[in-house]
């Protein structure tokens, strides 16, 4: 009997011990627009180890909105959920770093606005495709937005509240077992509720392997695999594509040709692989690949007048034969310090401008010889715009043709570089001349101020756009038909011809644009 009572005495005084530790969060949580939001969920997860607590008493909102929850003393993140589509668009709120002692007041807490996204993921037969995983990514923080339900249901439907903004849906079919099928990843900007209807994920294909230090046969662990596309040139959305504890991967792609890189945590030294032009259009085991050790080569990245320049990007090449490094992860910091692994020898370094509209060109370094961790900075060289220069001739309505340019510094490697040309005749034919030589020949009742040898000189035919012969509304825009970097340091001068009836002799011309194509 007494022991009886000992042990409901001890039951006791552990109950009011664990309450005497618990301490007290209250608040009030209300819409966009103020209205108090019933049914909101709150989840609170450690911010030492990131483990939910689950000791959570009242860990709701009631009919007004407010909440008086029970949660052990700590640092927590707070999720609030709100209730899902249909019943609100309001997306989940996050408060980070929340320090609860005693009773903790939070106040007024607004949900953000948001769209409902909704859709429903189906096979290339139509067959709907449940317990698919639906993450979102906010486009302007690049955080994952937290989703109270994040599989779709049993007829392969999803819905899901989104920030008012751009964002990254992603389907995540890697978790299936049936149908085998590659993910998908959609970069949206919706404006309102959207449905995107069916949302098809074509048949995939298993592709497994091991990966090992070239020295010791040691597996690697957390080995990063990328796939791009060689038909669209992209990086395919390939979930959980890192190498297990064991060195083992397996991963579910699409069929298709891709460049496959492997690239190491960085404090492994181990230099990045790549698996060129692979075919895939049945499962596939890529077997071992074994990553080789390296060294650190590290530095910082300016301009031509010393400002440090972020996101920067890095090549490295084999200086005998050209041969590409994987240099992973080699863009520059905010503060322009790159650090990547390289392989030991005689090697040819290139520095990239992260935008072509910075005026920058690239750094060419040749015969940089490494045998251990190195320092090497990098100096991005000015890149001049495009210039006008001479005369051009007026046509209908006494306006005159003006050529300029897009896409940024005319540099090696810019593809989005174009010719751009405005107050032309609506509607009428005109001739892009390119060339690498100017000249100034009278022509037509004005000036032709290219070259026209056919060896050095290309010709373009176009229709302008704009109101049909309506003088000044005729443009249009001519993008490269050759890579700038066939033309490194080279000057090229260019002119439009436009048909046009009104002109003196029936043509008339732009100014010319003339510049010199940098590394």
């Amino acid at each position: 009997m007494n022991s009886i009572r000992l042990s409901l005495f001890a039951l006791l005084s552990l109950s009011l011990s664990s309450l005497a530790a618990a301490d007290t969060i209250t608040g009030h949580v209300v819409s966009s627009t103020g209205v108090p939001v019933a049914g909101v969920n709150i989840n609170a997860f450690r911010t030492s180890n990131g483990n939910e607590e689950n000791n959570l008493l009242n860990d709701g909102t009631s009919a007004n909105g407010d909440f008086v929850t029970t949660i052990p003393p700590g640092v927590y993140d707070l999720y609030f959920f709100p209730p899902t589509p249909p019943t609100t668009s309001h997306v989940t709120l996050v408060l980070r770093n929340v320090v609860v002692a005693g009773t903790k007041s939070l106040g007024t807490l607004i949900l953000p606005p948001g769209f409902v996204v909704s859709g429903r993921v189906q096979t290339q037969a139509g067959l709907s495709i449940p317990q698919v995983t639906i993450q979102v990514i906010d486009g302007v923080t690049g955080n994952e937005v937290p989703l109270a339900v994040r599989k779709t249901n049993a007829f392969g439907n999803f819905s899901v509240a989104v920030p008012r903004n751009a964002i990254e849906l992603r389907l995540d079919a890697t978790g299936l077992v049936t149908p085998v099928v590659a993910s998908k990843k959609l970069t949206l900007a919706p404006t309102s509720n959207t449905n995107l209807g069916n949302l098809t994920l074509v048949p995939g294909f298993r592709v497994t392997g091991h990966v090992q230090r070239s020295t010791n046969g040691l597996a690697v662990p957390a080995v990063d695999l990328d796939l791009t596309s060689r038909a669209t040139g992209e990086t395919l959305y390939t979930p959980n594509d890192n190498s297990n504890s064991l060195g083992n991967f397996s991963i579910v792609v699409p069929q298709g040709r891709f460049d496959i890189d492997f690239c190491a945590p960085f404090a492994n030294r181990l230099v990045g692989a790549t698996i060129p032009r692979r075919i895939i259009s049945a499962d596939t085991d890529l077997g071992i690949i074994a990553l080789e050790p390296g060294f650190v080569l590290t530095g910082t990245i300016r301009s031509f007048s010393g400002l440090t320049q972020a996101n920067a990007d890095v090549d490295v090449a084999i200086q005998a034969t050209g041969a590409k490094v994987n240099t992973c992860n080699d863009n520059s910091n905010a503060a322009g310090v790159y650090s990547i692994v390289v392989p030991a020898g005689n090697l040819k370094v290139s520095y990239h401008p992260s935008r072509f509209d910075l005026g920058l060109g690239s750094d060419v370094r040749s015969n940089i010889l490494v045998s251990g961790n190195t320092t090497l900075d990098g100096s991005l060289p000015a890149c001049a715009a495009p210039v006008n220069y001479g005369t051009g001739l007026a046509g209908t309505g006494g306006f005159v043709p003006h050529l300029s340019f897009s896409g940024g510094a005319p540099a090696s490697g810019n593809s989005a570089f174009a010719y751009e040309l405005t107050g032309g005749r609506g509607g009428a034919i005109a001739t892009l001349l390119i060339s690498l030589q100017s000249r100034s020949i009278p022509a037509f009742g004005g000036t032709l101020l290219v070259g026209t040898n056919r060896a050095t000189s290309v010709r373009v035919m176009t229709t302008l756009g704009g109101a049909q012969g309506v003088g000044g509304a005729g443009n249009a825009r001519v993008p490269l038909l050759y890579p700038l970097s066939l033309a490194v340091g080279l000057d090229v001068y260019a002119q439009f011809a436009v048909s046009d009836p009104l002109a003196p002799q029936g043509w008339a011309l732009s100014e010319g644009l003339r510049y010199r194509v940098c590394r």
